[in-house]
């Protein structure tokens, strides 16, 4: 894995996202020209000690041994590492137990949201149980008043839970200062969900190894101090069976927008 790496720049004109082959993300609406006023969808530190982005754990439910998909957050050491830019998409894929893990991330041609297809396939000859967490920081305003008034600007965003079809459950936040809804959602049934970066994160943890990856999501909603989205997928694979799932995170004016943008991409 590269001290250096490389960065991606991913947008269709109304949302862009700029990603690095580490795992290290952050969204926003517009050109990624990245200028101070600009809106953020998903939180932006710019600090190489505290990495932003939208992560991915895996868990051996039997093991409790857990790793990432991309090299963050987790930095458990890969079996092989790939991570491939291209002009309109970035791959990570990570062997780690016998498990092959490939997040893709993507920017529609149209819409304001990212799309992370991730593929898990079990190598070995025997069931493997498996859990699949993502988990995001929401921001919804532009990344000054995040950085100078952080604890001021998590005030103003309200989280819901929301299930847009018996296999379509998202997270639904409103800034009530910027106006802006954003949602994250996933193509499936799910085990728990988490609105509170407190709450997952925890007293002494950081994002290698969260408090909350070992133990069920609170499920709580609301307002919170610190508000993120994660979502939790249980996976039982058979000997060398593969299964995708479509994570989505966007933005819209309305929760009829971003409702319609879940279910129009998620199939």
């Amino acid at each position: 894995v590269s001290d250096n790496p490389g960065v991606n720049i991913l947008g269709n004109g109304e949302y862009a996202v700029l990603i690095d082959s580490l795992g290290n993300s952050a969204s926003k609406i517009g050109l990624c020209r990245c200028p101070v006023n600009d809106l953020y969808v998903r939180r932006w530190r710019g600090d190489v000690r505290r990495p932003s982005g939208q992560y991915f754990y895996l868990r051996d439910r039997d093991t409790g041994s857990v790793w990432s998909i991309a090299f963050e957050p987790s930095r458990a050491p890969p079996v092989m590492y790939e991570a491939e830019h291209a002009a309109y998409f970035t791959r990570f894929m990570n062997i780690h137990e016998a498990i092959r893990a490939v997040g893709k991330v993507f920017v529609p041609p149209t819409g304001m949201l990212e799309v992370w297809q991730v593929t898990v396939t079990n190598e070995t000859a025997r069931d493997r149980k498996l859990s699949l967490t993502s988990y995001l920081e929401w921001a919804l305003h532009n990344s000054r008043l995040d950085r100078d008034h952080p604890v001021f600007n998590r005030l103003f965003v309200h989280t819901e839970h929301k299930e847009y079809a018996p296999d379509l459950h998202a997270i639904v936040a409103f800034h009530r200062k910027s106006g802006m809804f954003g949602f994250h959602s996933v193509n499936s049934e799910i085990n728990s969900f988490e609105t509170s970066r407190r709450q997952f994160i925890g007293v002494e943890h950081d994002q290698d190894m969260p408090f909350g990856i070992s133990g069920k999501l609170s499920n709580t909603t609301g307002y919170t101090l610190d508000p993120a989205a994660s979502l939790r997928v249980d996976i039982d694979l058979q000997p060398y069976e593969s299964k995708t799932f479509l994570f989505l995170t966007g933005a819209g004016n309305s929760e009829d927008e971003v409702r319609q943008l879940a279910r129009d991409h998620s199939t």
